[in-house]
């Protein structure tokens, strides 16, 4: 007489036992989408770091390119007292 209601209190533990099979695979997914996430950021910063490389590179072109002026204007002095040198004499 009670077979009945110990098959039906297995049939409980059974489906308790589904349930938290279940939460744990979503548990478990919602952790494989974290360290997806995660993967994703750290393969983008190697382009963060090239990005960074390239301002730098650029911005050493625009002081090589505020060198060159500064040296130019620094010739351009040289000339002018030159002339003005040969003038005075």
């Amino acid at each position: 007489m009670a077979y009945p209601f110990v098959i039906s209190a297995y049939a409980i533990i059974d489906i308790a036992y589904a349930i938290v099979i279940s939460a744990n695979s979503f548990v478990i997914s919602a952790y494989a989408i974290v360290i997806s996430a995660y993967a994703i950021v750290i393969s983008a910063y190697p382009f963060v770091i090239s990005a960074y490389a390239i301002i730098d590179f650029a911005y050493a072109i625009v002081i090589s390119a505020y060198a060159f002026v500064i040296f130019a204007m620094t010739f351009a002095d040289y000339t002018y007292a030159k002339i003005i040198n040969r003038h005075q004499k």
